[in-house]
């Protein structure tokens, strides 16, 4: 569709007709799609399905500078976007957990969108206060609430 559109803009003679064609286009597409307008809300959604964009990759997907964004989501949700990717990767390593009886954490954190077994550890430990394997070992004496994961809708 992008592609058909660009093509008939340049057929366009005025400036006008170009910019009339885009609007018509554009609103189809939102009346269509029935797309969400936030882009805060865009971005969480993709923060939730991903569990391991960059934030400079989710400003890029959602067309807003990356400081806008942070700035946004602050103002929105109270949190960076990379406080709540951490929180959602978290939390979904809380559910695996806690669905798993069989524990290999080093799946889990590749799993939840980590890149390195260090990354993992040290956010984990910076919002539980303990290590993952600490956390497996004694978790009976923990209460968590792992939410509902993708997965499972």
């Amino acid at each position: 569709e992008f592609i058909d559109l660009s093509h008939r803009i340049r057929e366009e003679k005025s400036i006008v007709n170009i910019i009339n064609r885009v609007e018509i286009h554009l609103l189809k597409q939102i009346q269509s799609n029935n797309l969400e307008l936030s882009y805060v809300n865009r971005a969480a959604e993709l923060i939730r399905q991903t569990k391991s964009i960059r934030i400079e990759e989710l400003s890029n997907q959602v067309y807003i500078s990356q400081r806008q964004l942070e700035r946004e989501f602050k103002e929105k949700i109270g949190i960076s976007p990379k406080q709540y990717l951490r929180i959602i990767r978290l939390n979904e390593v809380q559910r695996l957990l806690n669905n798993n009886n069989l524990i290999d954490l080093t799946s889990v954190a590749y799993h939840c969108g980590y890149f390195d077994q260090a990354h993992f550890i040290r956010d984990f430990k910076s919002i539980t206060g303990k290590n993952p394997t600490i956390f497996v070992k004694e978790r009976k004496w923990f209460i968590t609430n792992p939410g509902l994961s993708h997965y499972d809708q």
